[in-house]
């Protein structure tokens, strides 16, 4: 059983041809337990993508019963997680949860990004990322039904890969409904900096770099906008 439709396995092709400048890592961190729901869609996703890349995509699995260490080491949410990176790429932006729906699209975003190397930011973010001289992490909270999240997941992913020092994670709610209890995530894009710094909504660029900035500098927030929210269902 394959997960991508042969019409989209296609344009996914043509797309990897024309966009993909350099190797890219997927990884898997997975548990052989009943209990996740997804790990097999998860390991059968990244396959299916590395056979579309045309060579240059490859992909590993770690599973929590035999490489706890590989989940402590990247401080893996759960499983399922897939990882996108390059090889040597020091940076962390991960889903932890299926990326299913809409959040697709971000997934094949963030191959690309990870191909060339670079994000997709203008200079003055860059510049304004790269002095963050703390560790921070991002969570975005997301489903696969609301088409705002993956706006939202790419640019805590693009932070990521403009400061090694910031963490950016998909945190799928519906599938870590214990994560999104604790942080109170009643709509999406639900974004928590540090365990403390949360605002809520699909925000440009400069939008959300501000909020980053203010959470590096300690502060603590809780803000809601009006546009770019989907109900948490």
């Amino acid at each position: 059983m394959t997960l991508i439709p042969d019409r989209e396995r296609e344009y996914i092709s043509d797309i990897f041809k024309e966009k993909l400048k350099g190797p890219v890592v997927l990884e898997a961190f997975l548990t052989e337990s009943d209990e996740c729901m997804y790990c097999g869609e998860a390991l059968e996703l990244i396959k299916e993508l590395s056979e579309l890349g045309g060579g240059k995509i490859s992909y590993s699995v770690h599973y929590a019963e035999k490489e706890p260490a590989a989940f402590e080491e990247n401080r893996v949410l759960g499983p399922p997680t897939i990882r996108v990176s390059a090889p040597g790429a020091q940076y962390y932006a991960a889903f932890s949860g299926l990326p299913a729906g809409y959040e697709f699209g971000a997934l094949l975003e963030d191959i690309i990004d990870a191909s060339r190397g670079a994000p997709r930011l203008s200079p003055t973010t860059v510049s304004k990322l790269s002095s963050i001289d703390r560790d921070m992490e991002i969570w975005v909270f997301v489903t696969p039904t609301c088409p705002y999240c993956p706006r939202a997941v790419r640019m805590a992913h693009m932070f990521a890969m403009a400061n090694p020092r910031i963490r950016g994670i998909m945190v799928e709610a519906l599938e870590f409904p214990s994560l999104a209890e604790k942080y109170s995530v009643m709509s999406v894009p639900h974004i928590v900096i540090n365990g403390s710094y949360t605002f809520i909504g699909a925000l440009p660029e400069p939008m959300f770099l501000d909020h980053v900035l203010r959470a590096a500098r300690g502060e603590v927030a809780h803000e809601v906008t009006e546009e770019g929210v989907s109900p948490l269902k």
